[in-house]
This record gives structure tokens, C-alpha cells and sequence, in this order.
């Protein structure tokens, strides 16, 4: 007996990931894009953090903190990552698009920074709030590591 398999759904379904994964990169593209355009240099951990954030306030259109907000900024930042499972779920995206990007010589690496040299990549205006661009230049007082285990303490 000659049993004939069929591909149709299974093909559908994987040709949907891949397009699902297709836009969370380039959504990931555009924001590093635009977080460089606004940050000249910002080391791997703190792009990497600030990118999902960005992201995660730009999905849920849900803002806790906003420009009003003068005090302890970075942590205040980091409590947004409490409790959020998707975090680890979105850190390769996150790695493949500054990965695309070093590649396209838009973004560059060196001694863990990852750096711009010229604006003729950027998009315009970053449209993230105030609170997280002040979040973001307060990082840049502390070391990696206090940094890295800010965000294991709030994930």
C-alpha cells in the first residue's frame, strides 16, 4: 500500500515562521538603527537590554515611566524587564540583527562597544520617550558587570 504524505500545512506553517522571524529582525534592525542614531556608542550588554525595551514599549504601548521621572532611571528601566519570559526569547533577534548590521558596515564592534561612525544609515528621529534615552546615557556610569547583574536581578 502506497501512502502519499502531504506537505501543503507543514509547509505554509514553516514559511509563516519564517516570515514572523523575517519581521521581528528587521523590526530589531530599524530600532538598533535608530538607538545609533541618537547614541553614537553603547557597549554589547546595555544594546542588547535597551534594544528589547525599546521594542517592548513600542508593542505594548504601555508606558510606566516617562520624562518626568528624574531618580534612579537605569533601575527604574530594568524593573520593566521583571517578570518578562520573553526577554531570553528575543535575545537571538536581537544578536542577529547587530550581527547583520556589523556585517553591512552600518554598525561596527571593537573591545565590546558597539559604535556608528557616520549618520548616512539613519532613519531619523529615534521615537522611543525621554525616559529610556535618559535610562540609556545613566547606564553609561556603571561597569558591564554591575549592569549584567542589575538585569539578572530584575529578569
Amino acid at each position: 500500500m502506497m501512502i502519499k504524505k502531504f506537505h501543503g500545512r507543514m509547509r505554509n506553517v514553516s514559511n509563516l515562521k519564517l516570515q514572523s522571524e523575517v519581521l521581528l529582525l528587521s523590526s530589531y534592525c530599524k530600532i538598533l538603527n535608530e538607538l545609533f542614531h541618537v547614541q553614537r556608542e553603547l557597549t554589547l550588554p546595555k544594546t542588547i537590554v535597551y534594544t528589547y525595551l525599546i521594542k517592548k514599549e513600542d508593542v505594548e504601548n504601555f508606558k510606566i515611566y516617562n520624562a518626568k521621572n528624574t531618580k534612579d532611571l537605569m533601575y527604574k528601566s530594568l524593573s520593566i524587564l521583571a517578570g518578562d519570559e520573553y526577554f531570553f526569547y528575543e535575545l537571538k533577534y536581537i544578536i542577529m540583527a547587530i550581527d547583520l548590521l556589523v556585517k553591512n558596515d552600518i554598525l561596527h564592534f571593537g573591545n565590546g562597544i558597539l559604535y556608528v561612525l557616520e549618520d548616512k544609515y539613519s532613519s531619523g528621529e529615534f521615537e522611543s520617550n525621554t525616559f529610556l534615552i535618559k535610562a540609556i546615557k545613566e547606564s553609561e556610569k556603571i561597569s558591564d558587570k554591575q549592569f549584567l547583574k542589575e538585569v539578572l536581578s530584575s529578569v
